[in-house]
């Protein structure tokens, strides 16, 4: 049995537990729905956790482990346009994949002089570390690529840079440059990337959340394989191999009004 860990329309991630004794609602013919969130509560004055990801290396043991983002600070109604939240990531850990602690906030070691460079350049507010992943590579280190989010004001609105750190264990993270960040005149951004399983001809075609207009849409992102986490780039419009590795044009699909990661996918499988 899959398990999907979902805030709003947020994808998070999915395990291979099943505990019966939890209290279980029928959605559909196809889902079950756990009535007690995995993390967190449902009060006004609970804390506010989202997007739980798994490290998936843990999950054959006693202690699995992963991370969860913490809801800081809001500014504004989240039922209506324009409001802020400043966050932080965070350690938590489970032994049934299925309720969850928090444990102590992630440690990146070199992630302040990143964001302060990056704040100084354009002039923005940082809001804090968003939306992460997970993915583990074929020697078994562990990276984990997140939204880096800044506010330039009302009138110049945003800016998210897909922050990228690895290492060995969560424990023992460095952050390396943004592997995205934001195209002039095209986008205010990438975030939330999914890495596909599949190389083809040394490159790996991801997905990662981007804007066009005032709509969110799933962008097509290429990763040369050759060294660590790999040479992020859009892809132009035309499907094909880009002579120039790092410089960004335009995206591959720019007219998906979607909004996460998960419904692209779904899309892809139906």
């Amino acid at each position: 049995m899959y398990h999907v860990f979902c805030v709003c329309d947020t994808f998070v991630y999915y395990t291979m537990y099943s505990i019966e004794t939890v209290k279980r609602k029928k959605i559909n013919d196809a889902a079950v729905m756990y009535t007690v969130p995995a993390i967190g509560g449902v009060g006004p004055n609970d804390e506010l956790v989202m997007a739980l990801t798994v490290d998936t290396s843990t999950t054959g043991s006693s202690c699995i482990r992963g991370l969860v983002r913490i809801i800081t600070k809001r500014i504004g109604n989240e039922n209506m346009p324009g409001y802020i939240d400043t966050s932080e990531l965070c350690h938590v850990e489970s032994r049934d994949g299925l309720t969850w602690r928090k444990t102590t906030p992630l440690v990146i070691k070199g992630i302040d002089m990143i964001v302060e460079n990056i704040a100084n350049d354009i002039g923005g507010i940082f809001w804090g570390l968003e939306d992460h992943s997970i993915w583990i590579d074929e020697r078994g280190i562990k990276h984990v690529y997140f939204t880096i989010a800044f506010g330039l004001g009302k009138k110049q609105g945003y800016r998210v840079y897909l922050g990228h750190a690895e290492g060995e264990t969560l424990a023992s993270l460095v952050a390396t440059n943004p592997v995205l960040s934001p195209i002039t005149r095209v986008n205010k951004g990438f975030k939330e990337v999914v890495i596909s399983p599949v190389v083809v001809d040394g490159i790996r075609i991801n997905l990662a959340e981007s804007n066009d207009g005032g709509y969110s849409v799933i962008s097509a992102i290429g990763t040369e394989e050759y060294y660590m986490g790999g040479i992020f780039y859009a892809l132009p419009r035309i499907q094909k191999k880009s002579d120039t590795p790092g410089v960004l044009s335009t995206y591959l699909l720019p007219h998906y009004c979607l909004t996460s990661s998960l419904n692209i996918i779904a899309c892809l499988s139906a």
